[in-house]
């Protein structure tokens, strides 16, 4: 049995876990006592980390006539040249959830074979502050937008940590939420930065989560002429990262595009966009979902303790992780780039 340090891929904090490794097998998570961000704490999700290695998507699969069948990665790959060559405009469209390095990879190869290529995240590209998490009980004014105890509970911790301290907590939200009853103050109200303009102090932080993201240029504006900090908490546990390399498209704007190839990259199963548009669908990831019954081709994908890379945090901070499990039959993202691109080249 081996103890094996690694980040939780749960959410975008970033907490420090460890795996436990039995024999190439993930059978439990503790949490990483020396970790600075989560010092030794770990919510329901980082607990069960270690889940994710289950319930695998393990070869590709082809959809015929007779439901899906399982095809080879050869025949996957040469699928894929095939409707690659064929087709145009070809989107190719990638949650958060991959690495710093697939991102910097999947952008090169996009390049390279001039396919159009977006992360799906409701959040805009924008100069985002690095956070020091530490930092987060020492405000005196906090603002929340969105359910942020409940979704981010380590997040929350330190939220609750700077209200016994005496900050003002103080939730904008329409519904009420664990967030809204464990705040100093409710606004249950709609115009958000009205409210904000109103109510900042210097010493103040907003921290915003998806359901907010139309509004972050209007913060950015407020932070800029107020001189205030703020947290957007990303949708996945790389958006930020992967944002570096790869521009982001909202649940709107995917839903107005038309291609005769979409290819969904997404090892978390968690894009919900059922509304795709396109003659011919790829969808790569780790397990099944809602949306792998409805493509074309689905071809398995690793998920990060089975590969080294980095994820950069909701706070701006990357860390690096090691391969801890062995990866199973299943092609790495730069062997299949490699391959579509050989095999388009002696086409």
């Amino acid at each position: 049995m081996k103890i094996e340090h690694t980040i939780c891929p749960s959410c975008s904090i970033g907490c420090g876990v460890d795996i436990i490794n039995m024999a190439g097998r993930a059978v439990g998570t503790h949490p990483y006592r020396r970790h600075p961000i989560n010092e030794g704490k770990v919510c329901k999700n980082g607990r069960e980390a270690y889940k994710l290695t289950k319930h695998r998507l393990k070869h590709p699969q082809l959809k015929t006539s007779k439901g899906f069948k399982k095809i080879t990665w050869k025949e996957a790959i040469e699928r894929i040249i095939e409707e690659i060559s064929s087709r145009t405009p070809i989107y190719i469209i990638t949650s958060g959830a991959i690495t710093n390095e697939e991102a910097q990879r999947l952008s090169k190869f996009a390049r390279k074979l001039k396919i159009k290529l977006a992360l799906y995240s409701n959040f805009p590209r924008a100069n985002y502050p690095q956070i020091n998490i530490k930092n987060i009980e020492k405000y005196e004014k906090i603002f929340i937008l969105g359910d942020i105890i409940n979704e981010n509970p380590l997040l929350g911790r330190r939220i609750l940590k700077a209200k016994d301290k005496g900050a003002d907590i103080i939730a904008i939200d329409t519904k009420i939420t664990r967030t809204t009853i464990n705040s100093t103050r409710h606004y249950k109200a709609d115009n958000i930065i009205e409210i904000l303009k109103g109510e900042l102090i210097r010493d103040s932080l907003i921290i915003f989560n998806k359901k907010f993201a139309n509004e972050t240029e209007s913060i950015l504006r407020l932070s800029e002429s107020k001189g205030i900090d703020f947290i957007p908490v990303f949708e996945e546990c790389n958006t930020r990262g992967v944002m570096e390399h790869i521009p982001p498209l909202n649940e709107k704007m995917i839903d107005e595009i038309n291609a005769n190839l979409f290819w969904i990259i997404d090892p978390f199963s968690r894009i919900t966009l059922d509304n795709f548009k396109s003659e011919f669908l790829i969808f790569q990831s780790a397990y099944e979902s809602k949306i792998s019954s409805k493509v074309d081709l689905v071809i398995p994908t690793t998920i990060w303790c089975e590969k080294k890379g980095s994820y950069t945090n909701t706070f701006g901070i990357t860390q690096k992780f090691q391969k801890i499990l062995p990866t199973p039959n299943i092609l790495k993202d730069s062997k299949i780039f490699d391959e579509i691109i050989e095999g388009l080249s002696q086409r």
